[in-house]
């Protein structure tokens, strides 16, 4: 009888134990090492030590900043400083504050203001009338604080300043000036998607703070240096030109909204202070892209096959509706970042009665704008986000508009333009603001005040001179022209010429 061979290949799990062990073992002793990390960041959250701070912007800084309101000695009243009205509508309040003084700040960009037209005829005025009207208890204070092209990161000193002022209630509304001005942010460009999110949690620990705080002694070193106001691309002439596509710059300046949100609800709650957050309404179904650029990687050829399609497709609007649907398919999968493509696609869907996805076209289309002055689908996120994680009320001034249309989808319905609502718009959104105050036991209201307080508001409204509304008239055609890149003074390419070089790092 033959004596068996030895068997060449042996069971796998004698050699797969031995691994086995080292893994266990590595993983033992990172474990092991992270121990002192782990008992370190438990004590300092007992102890009250190392707690995160985001009232400094990592991000950027400001040459200067210049308070927004200053003391009228006269009417002794605090009244918008004469040197930011370039920015900001006049408003005022009492420096000494009146017993059974409801106070709110409104903060935000030229939504908040009312543009094209003013505060007259804004939300916030609007929501006062109707709070004086419901409520004679109370004094109401409602002070807006929108400031034309003014993002969340210009707003958080604004913030601030407010919080000095014995304020009940904080209302901000941002989202849509997030990409108006020039940031670099190229620390945050050069790590590595995959690692931001656990960068992120490990930044934010106490035990790093802590370090950080002692090694750098509280000082921090910002990646930009912002003038004291608002200073937008689009402010030169061609300004247009300067805006490209780069997705690592709209992720970066996705964080930087979140974390100036973050920062807003940690200096509210520190001065404990209510803050509700209101995310703006944005025009999906009535506003062409300002810019669209094809995707990179295209070649001559798959270019010209791209717009064979588009003049295929507008041929069968008339006569075969379903055909120009099936061919704007197929063209939004071979150009897949061409916001004007996904557009077109998503007329064409809404004449269909497609509605669900011709929204959903039409919110690609938003957010793939090259010139994103619409607030887009990852700020959206972030606000929820922030809402949600810190306990912040949100009022969602997009959905509660867009419920209202027969489709579904938010256009010229209730928006005079990409972003800006119209009278009836910023009604909407001031019952919506009252309505949920009354629901959060701010004020106590009768049964009947939507209609008591449209009789005011219809009554207030006429009282408005002409000369009101035609330079309101004026001003959104300047507003047009200015989204175009059509704007006097110094070219951009003087202004921002690393926006337009290739071999700059940042860009």
């Amino acid at each position: 009888m033959a004596t068996p061979l030895p068997d060449e290949n042996p069971p796998q799990r004698t050699l797969a134990r031995p691994r086995k062990k080292r893994i266990m073992f590595r993983c033992a002793a990172l474990m092991l090492a992270l121990v002192p990390f782990i008992v370190l960041e438990i004590a300092l959250v007992i102890a009250g030590v190392g707690t995160v701070d985001l009232s400094d912007d990592p991000f950027v800084g400001f040459s200067e900043v210049s308070p927004l309101f200053e003391l009228d000695q006269k009417s002794n009243e605090y009244v918008i400083s004469n040197r930011r009205l370039k920015f900001f509508a006049p408003d005022a309040f009492p420096a000494q504050k009146a017993e059974q003084t409801f106070r709110i700040f409104v903060l935000g960009g030229s939504t908040v203001q009312g543009r094209p037209y003013s505060i007259e005829t804004s939300f916030p005025t609007f929501a006062r009338i109707a709070l004086e009207t419901s409520d004679l208890s109370r004094q109401w204070e409602v002070i807006n604080c929108g400031g034309v092209s003014y993002a969340s990161y210009r707003l958080v000193p604004i913030l601030k300043e407010c919080l000095q002022y014995e304020p009940d209630l904080i209302v901000v509304c941002t989202g849509h000036n997030e990409f108006l001005e020039d940031r670099s942010y190229s620390t945050i460009k050069s790590l590595p998607k995959w690692i931001q999110t656990p960068s992120d949690w490990f930044l934010k620990r106490r035990t790093v703070q802590l370090a950080t705080t002692m090694i750098a002694d509280g000082k921090s070193s910002p990646s930009s240096t912002l003038s004291a106001d608002a200073d937008t691309i689009l402010d030169y002439r061609n300004g247009i030109e300067a805006f490209h596509r780069d997705f690592n710059h709209s992720r970066a300046v996705a964080m930087h909204y979140e974390s100036n949100l973050n920062r807003m609800v940690s200096l509210t709650q520190q001065a404990n202070v209510p803050l509700v957050f209101m995310l703006p309404p944005s025009n999906l179904s009535g506003q062409l892209p300002f810019k669209s650029e094809p995707m990179e990687r295209l070649t001559a050829d798959q270019l010209d096959e791209v717009k064979r399609l588009r003049e295929s497709a507008r041929d069968s609007y008339r006569t075969d509706l379903r055909e120009a649907i099936r061919i704007w398919s197929e063209i939004v999968l071979a150009d897949p970042h061409s916001s004007d493509n996904w557009f077109e696609y998503g007329q064409c869907l809404e004449i269909a009665g497609q509605h669900e996805e011709a929204r959903a076209a039409y919110v690609k289309a938003r957010d793939l704008d090259v010139c994103p002055l619409r607030m887009t689908t990852p700020l959206e996120e972030s606000m929820k986000k922030v809402a949600n994680e810190r306990g912040i009320p949100l009022l969602n001034l997009h959905d509660h508009l867009e419920k209202q249309t027969t489709t579904y989808i938010l256009g010229n319905q209730w928006l005079v333009d990409h972003v800006h609502p119209s009278f009836e718009g910023h009604y909407e959104i001031a019952l919506l603001l009252v309505e949920w105050m009354e629901d959060t036991g701010f004020v106590d209201l009768p049964e009947n005040w939507k209609e008591t307080s449209r009789d005011q508001f219809t009554s207030y409204f006429e009282s408005l001179d002409r000369p009101y509304f035609h330079r309101g008239q004026r001003a959104l055609e300047s507003l047009r022209n200015w989204t175009r890149g059509d704007r006097d003074g110094p070219p951009v390419r003087e202004r921002f010429p690393h926006l337009f070089s290739k071999e700059d790092p940042s860009n």
